[in-house]
């Protein structure tokens, strides 16, 4: 059985690193890459994911919101915060 990952990033080459990263690994599969948190949330209504990988700070909607909402919306999915600030108690709301 795959694990689906979905990744979601403003910046096209971290989704594109992680991609890269990420594929070629036995038993992940990415179903989806998205810039902005509403795609995101729009597609997971048909869209089958296990994780989401997103970014923290985006513009628009962040990475917090979108993981408050998955909660919400599709308490099945795992989510996994990245940022490149250095603040631990950022990732940790």
């Amino acid at each position: 059985m795959n694990i689906r990952i979905a990744i979601l990033d403003d910046h096209q080459i971290v989704i594109d690193g992680l991609r890269l990263l990420l594929e070629n690994q036995a038993h992940f599969e990415i179903v989806g890459q998205f810039n902005r948190g509403q795609e995101l949330l729009d597609a997971l209504a048909t869209l089958k994911a296990d994780i989401v990988i997103t970014d923290i700070l985006m513009p628009e909607m962040d990475g917090l919101e979108v993981a408050m909402r998955l909660k919400d919306q599709f308490p099945e999915i795992k989510v996994i915060a990245l940022s490149m600030n250095g603040e631990g108690p950022l990732a940790e709301k």
